[in-house]
């Protein structure tokens, strides 16, 4: 078994995207995600400080993909679809499942994700094909 105390890496997690109820598991080259807000300073008579804190607009989510299939971005234009569609856009979640090295596991999961300006590169003769998929999420939670 891995040495426990080593950092845990890329292979170990596998991300699944449920959009309308539909899983798909996509692999993830590499992803962040930030927090997007305001930074607020509120200063109150009488205090030596003010009081900072952060407000939380929403996250934002950048998944580098490879595609063995066309999976993922089928799911981009479905939830495009209903957009244009003018319906209810459709639910989206995307969970990130992480193995740890000493065998214990956390699960990290976005949830009403809207897609922003993604991009689906064509590879020449000997490249993988890249898909940059950028989104926003309003909640971000790992599960107990």
């Amino acid at each position: 078994m891995a040495n426990p105390l080593h950092h845990w890496v890329g292979r170990n997690f596998r991300t699944i995207w449920v959009v309308d109820n539909v899983k798909t598991v996509i692999d993830v080259m590499s992803g962040e995600i930030n927090a997007v807000g305001t930074k607020v300073q509120d200063g109150v008579a009488g205090e030596q400080r003010t009081r900072n804190y952060f407000i939380i607009d929403c996250w934002e989510v950048k998944l580098e993909l490879q595609q063995t299939k066309l999976e993922a971005l089928k799911a981009v234009l479905k939830m495009q679809a209903a957009v244009d569609d003018l319906v209810i856009p459709l639910t989206s979640t995307v969970g990130f499942a992480i193995t740890f090295n000493d065998g214990t596991k956390d699960t990290v999961v976005l949830q009403d994700l809207s897609v922003d300006d993604w991009n689906f590169a064509l590879p020449g003769r000997s490249d993988r094909n890249k898909f940059t998929l950028p989104m926003r999420a309003n909640t971000f939670k790992i599960l107990a």
